[in-house]
């Protein structure tokens, strides 16, 4: 389990010990900027090396890295395109669960000490209204996670409530049970004929989980 704001940490290793793991999240709290792509990176690099099955990943964000509001101190030094470079050579199953606080963007939550997400730089203001520009951050940020997803073959999810996370566990832990095994045959082209040619199909095994 791994926790992250401007920077990630790895807050808890692999195990199948439930009390600990209900520790763990029980000390997490918010506060500080938001590295995503540095946090998905690490993961992928560093955290995942120790998984001895399958590897996957949940992350719980609201998309918005602060390297798309134009804050390089508190944003990710990876950029989404070399994230989904790395994303497209692993084998590791990202399923991203998107809390969407649009209305919450530029508040602090009491108790809390970062923001949602910070207003942009009045350096990098359009003529349009810093709602829209609020709204086209959310909206690319979103576009981002499910393009994760959909690229590792996992699901993007959008709860409302608290309560749909539970059957959100429930189908992310089917998808981790379930493999599948595909054959296919495919036949010689039309034109390899002659000498030297291939004869009869050819086959091959797709292992797709």
């Amino acid at each position: 389990m791994a926790t992250f704001n401007s920077r990630s940490w790895l807050i808890l290793p692999f195990t199948s010990d439930r009390e600990k793991v209900r520790t763990a999240i029980d000390g997490i709290y918010s506060g500080g900027g938001t590295a995503l792509y540095d946090a998905l990176m690490d993961s992928l690099n560093e955290y995942s090396d120790e998984a001895n099955a399958r590897q996957a990943i949940v992350v719980f964000t609201d998309g918005v890295d602060n390297q798309l509001t134009g804050n390089r101190t508190e944003g990710s030094r990876t950029t989404f395109r070399q994230l989904f470079g790395k994303i497209r050579e692993s084998d590791s199953l990202i399923y991203p669960i998107f809390l969407d606080h649009r209305n919450n963007l530029g508040r602090r939550p009491r108790g809390m000490a970062g923001g949602l997400l910070q207003k942009i730089p009045r350096s990098r203001r359009p003529t349009i209204s810093i709602k829209q520009q609020h709204r086209n951050v959310y909206l690319q940020a979103r576009r981002q996670l499910a393009s994760i997803a959909d690229q590792t073959g996992a699901r993007f999810y959008s709860p409302r409530r608290v309560q749909e996370l539970a059957a959100i566990f429930s189908e992310i832990a089917d998808d981790l049970r379930v493999r599948y095994l595909l054959a296919y045959t495919v036949p010689p082209a039309a034109t390899e004929t002659g000498p030297g040619a291939p004869s009869g199909s050819r086959s091959g095994i797709v292992r797709t989980w």
